[in-house]
């Protein structure tokens, strides 16, 4: 029989060696984590500091016709301003009593006590992070501490990272309804056309060479697409997504489109259609993982803590080249 610190060590060591996949197993389940971490290489770790900011350039200087006898009219314009954003983010906390390790006193038992609750813990953080993508931040679906991920980003008034939207009107991203997007479910195509269109176009501080590269709706949305271009002609797949695992992807127009479990969470509900251009969108974590797992004792009455943090934050580096918009 073991004594009570010999159950502490095998718990702890089980958790050690549970947690070592923890960043793969987001990776499997959330496929917008799969897109920027594996495919757009936009995660950054060990990122110091409290937060990040950034200059953004939104205004655009005039441009004259030029010849040596004529003045050019010098006007002094704050073309850049500098945005920024606080590091956020998702904890689960979870114990283990002594009264559970007197009652899984084998090192065997003890393991699949613990393979148990941490897969539980595990999979809830998982589904926040999944809903955290499209998180606005202040009314969210995390005490308004989450990410400032989609939602507060791709808004048409307001404010985003300290910028406004009325002042700074090349700071506001793509947010679209009505036609085409109303008749969606009777032809998609120019619904998707319009927005991957919209999401070219910067009007303030240049225009954008690049479209956007990934999007993202709900299963039923994306089978509505599915079901209308098999009826005109075999349609193309992204091969390394299908490689990765989500052979449910079809590419149009140079945009890889997923179904998403997630994007029904989102302030659009079941009706949203996400564009992101993740030149522009990235992650950064002061943590050296995504999730990072904390323990420690309580004194009275003793037991082992476990806690899961992800902490950082997700950025729209310039809003405009995103959107998202309603189709039905």
């Amino acid at each position: 029989m073991p004594t009570s610190d010999e159950a502490v060590a095998a718990a702890i060591f089980t958790i050690d060696e549970f947690v070592k996949g923890v960043d793969d197993s987001i990776v499997d389940e959330v496929v917008e984590y799969y897109w920027f971490k594996d495919r757009a290489k936009k995660f950054r770790f060990n990122a110091g500091g409290t937060g990040v900011s950034w200059n953004v350039r939104l205004d655009r200087g005039t441009v004259e016709g030029f010849n040596r006898a004529k003045r050019l009219s010098v006007v002094r314009k704050n073309r850049v301003q500098q945005a920024r954003l606080t590091n956020r983010g998702y904890g689960i906390g979870e114990l283990i009593h002594t009264t559970d390790l007197w009652e899984n006193r084998s090192p065997e038992k003890i393991t699949d006590f613990l393979d148990e609750l941490l897969t539980g813990m595990t999979s809830d953080m998982v589904d926040a992070l999944g809903t955290g993508i499209y998180d606005d931040g202040a009314s969210g679906n995390h005490d308004n501490l989450g990410f400032q991920g989609a939602d507060a980003a791709l808004i048409a008034s307001g404010n985003y990272a300290g910028l406004s939207t009325t002042t700074f009107t090349g700071w506001a991203s793509n947010v679209g309804t009505g036609d085409p997007y109303d008749a969606f479910s009777d032809d998609p195509l120019p619904a998707l056309d319009k927005a991957i269109a919209d999401c070219r176009a910067g009007l303030k501080g240049g225009r954008s060479r690049t479209s956007p590269d990934v999007g993202f709706m709900t299963h039923d949305n994306w089978n509505v697409c599915l079901q209308t271009f098999m009826r005109r002609q075999r349609l193309a797949q992204d091969a390394k997504a299908v490689n990765a695992g989500w052979n449910d992807n079809f590419v149009y127009r140079g945009v890889t489109f997923f179904p998403s479990d997630y994007v029904s969470n989102g302030s659009l509900g079941v009706n949203g259609l996400y564009l992101f251009n993740s030149k522009w969108v990235d992650f950064r974590f002061p943590s050296p993982k995504l999730i990072n797992q904390f323990r420690y004792d309580e004194g009275v009455p003793k037991a082992l803590y476990i806690i899961m943090i992800v902490y950082g934050l997700m950025r729209f580096r310039q809003p405009r080249t995103c959107g998202k918009f309603t189709i039905t």
